[in-house]
C-alpha cells in the first residue's frame, strides 16, 4: 500500500486495496490460470517464470494476479506450488491442491493442472447451464410482475374514475375484483412491498443457516423436472472430480471426503460424507451408494463395475460425460418447454386485466346503441 501523506489520496489507495481484495475470482478466471500454467510448463518454462509471466498479464482480476505473484515468490524461497496454494485455500479448493501435490510428487504436473482446467471448464458450463434454465423464466415473470403493478397502480386508478362517470351501471365481476386490487396496491403499497422484500430478506438470512439450507437443499431436489436437472448437475460434478482425484492418485477415502467439503449441495454431501465413513469401515462404495432417491441405479451398477475391474476412474470418467449431456439436453427441453408456459401465463394475467377494463367499456357502447 501506498502512503502520500495526502488524506484524500491515501483513502483512495486504501479503497483501492480493499476493492482488489475482496474481488472475486471467478472459476473461468482460475481454469485460465491452470489451463496456462500446464501449456507453459509442458513448453519448457520454469515454473517460476511461468508464475510471474501469468501474474503480469492477468489484468482482468487483479486480485488473481497478485496472488500469482505471491505463489512464484513462495516457490522461489523453495516452497512446493502446493503448498503456497494452501495459503490461499479460499481460492483454492481442497481438490484442486490436493491433485497438485499428487502431480508433483508423480512428475505428472502437466497433466494434473491440464485436469483441473477442464474440469473448472466444465464446471462452468454445466452452472451457467443450470443458471440459464432458473433465470430465463425468473426475468419473464419479474417483468410481468412489474408491467402488472405499473398497470394497477397508474392505468387502473384512470379507468376507474371513467367508469364511476360514465353512469350507475353495475361492473362487470373481473372489473370489481381488478378494480379492488389497485384499490388496495395503492392504499398499502408500503406494507405490499415491504412485506415482499421484507421476506425475501428474511429467506435469504433463513437459507444462509446450516438448518435452513440442508431444508431448502432437500425441497429443491423434489420439485419436479428442477429437482432431477440439480440431481444430475450434481452427479455429473461428482463423477468428474471423483475421476480426477482418483487418477491423481489420492486415495478413494480422501477423495470422497475433499468432493463432500466442496459439494454445494446438502443432501449429497453428508450423503458423500456418510459413504467416507462406511468404506472406512470395509464397506464397498457401490453398496454404500445403494440410495435410489439419490444416486441412480445406473450409477451404482457403474460403480460397482469399476471396483471390481479397478477401473473407477475411467468408468466414472465416462458416467460425468453421461450426465454432462443429460444436463445439456435437459436445459434445452426446459427452455422449449419453458416459452409456452410463460405465454400461457402471461396471456391469462395481461387478458384479464385487459378483459376488466374493456367489458364496463362495451357494455356502455351497446347501452348508447340501445338507446
Amino acid at each position: 500500500m501506498k502512503f502520500t501523506g495526502n488524506p484524500i489520496i491515501d483513502f483512495f489507495y486504501k479503497a483501492n486495496d480493499y476493492l482488489i481484495l475482496h474481488t472475486k475470482i471467478k472459476a473461468v478466471d482460475l481454469s485460465t490460470f491452470f489451463r496456462l500454467l500446464a501449456i507453459m510448463i509442458n513448453a519448457g518454462v520454469p515454473l517460476i517464470k511461468a508464475l510471474d509471466t501469468l501474474a503480469e498479464q492477468n489484468v482482468s482480476n487483479i486480485r488473481l494476479g497478485k496472488i500469482i505473484y505471491d505463489l512464484a515468490r513462495k516457490v522461489e524461497q523453495g516452497k512446493s506450488l502446493s503448498d503456497s496454494m494452501k495459503l490461499y485455500s479460499d481460492v483454492f479448493d481442497e481438490s484442486q491442491i490436493g491433485m497438485v501435490k499428487s502431480g508433483e510428487a508423480s512428475g505428472q504436473l502437466v497433466k494434473t493442472l491440464s485436469n483441473i482446467a477442464g474440469h473448472l471448464e466444465k464446471s462452468v458450463a454445466l452452472g451457467s447451464k443450470l443458471k440459464g434454465a432458473m433465470i430465463y423464466p425468473i426475468v419473464i415473470l419479474v417483468v410481468l410482475a412489474a408491467v402488472v403493478t405499473a398497470l394497477m397502480m397508474f392505468v387502473i386508478p384512470g379507468m376507474k374514475d371513467f367508469f364511476m362517470q360514465s353512469g350507475g351501471q353495475e361492473l362487470p365481476a373481473i372489473t370489481q375484483v381488478v378494480i379492488g386490487l389497485s384499490d388496495f396496491m395503492i392504499a398499502y403499497w408500503y406494507l405490499l412491498f415491504g412485506g415482499i422484500f421484507g421476506a425475501i430478506f428474511l429467506f435469504a438470512a433463513w437459507k444462509k443457516t446450516a438448518t435452513g439450507k440442508y431444508l431448502w437443499d432437500g425441497f429443491v431436489l423434489k420439485i419436479p423436472v428442477i429437482g432431477n436437472l440439480v440431481k444430475k448437475t450434481v452427479l455429473a460434478e461428482f463423477a468428474k472430480s471423483f475421476s480426477d482425484l482418483i487418477g491423481a492418485g489420492i486415495p478413494l477415502i480422501s477423495a470422497l471426503k475433499i468432493i463432500a467439503n466442496s459439494t454445494k449441495n446438502s443432501i449429497y454431501k453428508e450423503k458423500i460424507t456418510l459413504a467416507a465413513k462406511d468404506i472406512e469401515q470395509g464397506i464397498p462404495l457401490a453398496e454404500t451408494f445403494n440410495d435410489p432417491k439419490l444416486i441412480p441405479p445406473m450409477l451404482t451398477d457403474m460403480i460397482a463395475i469399476g471396483e471390481q475391474t479397478a477401473q473407477l476412474e475411467n468408468v466414472t470418467e465416462k458416467v460425468a460425460g453421461f450426465y454432462e449431456e443429460e444436463v445439456d439436453n435437459m436445459v434445452k427441453g426446459l427452455l422449449k418447454g419453458f416459452e409456452p408456459l410463460i405465454m400461457v401465463v402471461m396471456g391469462i394475467v395481461v387478458g384479464g386485466i385487459v378483459a376488466a377494463i374493456m367489458l364496463p367499456i362495451m357494455q356502455m357502447s351497446s347501452s348508447v346503441g340501445n338507446m
